[in-house]
């Protein structure tokens, strides 16, 4: 029999936080830069899936959306051959997740970091949590642009920055994804898109994301007495995951470093609502909320004068259209790369 000490919960949060402070060392993490690259936002789309066939055969439309705007962008799909499991449902989205060019992945890209290697394979047994994780680590050491498969593309990546912001430092784009009180579900005022990212690497909101994400489930699997290996899905509940890994610590990563960059701790989540045009903050620029998140059922979402439409994502396949809102029209290229929105969805 195994027999665990019990710590007070105080000593727990210190100890945890003093690991979050030592995560990025510069012995243990030496193979990811904190320099921010002042060139382009590197030209990489990055996805995952099952196979490439799994891909061919359920998103081929999808991808081709993004691969046919962006012509000269790589386009890199992280696939493996281990078994495919549905294994969980989120604000009915389907998660899915492949092991072994994951796998590869992280351990090319932090090699010299053993923390995030040996939590990386402490989350073998729960999938959901780990396709979270690696969209973090895939911003932090390659960024480029990260969008689900299950998300189609409307305007060309390079576009995505308006004409007249160019001119300013912008390091990451993150889009809104809700800024409202109507939906318990949310835990927060407002929440950050984590289907659709882009960044240049090495950028401290997705530092400060792999942190939270490693603090907060070393915390969960302490209260639960448990290690984070031993942890389960049936160990936790949906708010867990929402706040573990996904928007949750997605959204605090982003304040967290906006209050530093622009010097105002007094930064609140009432300063991003009512957002109808995109907004650089430090480094970060911020979308309203059409830009990633049209077709929801609140926020504004769908409705004119609140961003143009860059990014649709359809929740596993199954849109949620609220009563008279129409699904958005399908892309259409005319003009080589150039888009024009001129026809309907096929029904």
């Amino acid at each position: 029999m195994v027999r665990r000490t019990q710590f007070p919960v105080a000593i727990c949060v210190l100890f945890l936080l003093y690991q979050a402070a030592n995560l990025f060392t510069a012995h243990d993490d030496a193979s990811v830069s904190t320099t921010i690259s002042q060139s382009d936002f590197p030209k990489i789309l990055w996805q995952t899936e099952k196979t490439q066939e799994e891909a061919d055969s359920r998103w081929s439309d999808k991808v081709s959306s993004w691969t046919d705007l962006n012509p000269d962008y790589q386009y890199e799909l992280l696939t493996g051959m281990s078994h495919l499991c549905l294994v969980f449902r989120i604000l009915e989205e389907t998660y899915h997740l492949t092991d072994e060019s994951m796998d590869d992945f992280v351990q090319e890209h932090f090699a010299k970091s053993h923390a995030i290697l040996s939590f990386w394979q402490d989350l073998r047994e729960i999938p959901v949590l780990r396709t979270d994780l690696l969209r973090y680590l895939v911003m932090l050491a390659v960024g480029g642009t990260y969008s689900d498969m299950d998300t189609t593309n409307y305007l060309p990546i390079s576009e995505w920055v308006p004409e007249h912001l160019r001119d300013q430092e912008i390091n990451v784009i993150a889009g809104l994804e809700y800024a409202d009180h109507t939906y318990r579900i949310f835990s927060r005022s407002v929440s950050f898109c984590q289907w659709t990212l882009m960044a240049k690497p090495g950028h401290a909101i997705f530092r400060a994301a792999v942190q939270r994400v490693i603090d907060r489930l070393e915390f969960i699997s302490r209260m639960r007495k448990l290690e984070v290996s031993q942890l389960r899905l049936s160990d936790l509940t949906r708010e867990d995951v929402l706040e573990a890994t996904g928007p949750g610590t997605f959204s605090d990563s982003v304040m967290e470093v906006l209050k530093d960059q622009t010097g105002n701790p007094n930064l609140q989540w009432m300063d991003f609502y009512g957002m109808q045009e995109p907004k650089v903050f430090g480094d970060v620029l911020v979308l309203p909320i059409n830009m990633f998140g049209w077709g929801q059922k609140h926020s504004n979402s769908s409705q004119p004068g609140w961003g143009e439409l860059y990014v649709r994502h359809h929740f596993g396949g199954k849109g949620r259209w609220g009563k008279g809102v129409a699904p958005p029209p399908k892309p259409a290229l005319v003009e080589g790369t150039k888009q024009a929105l001129v026809e309907g969805p096929k029904q």
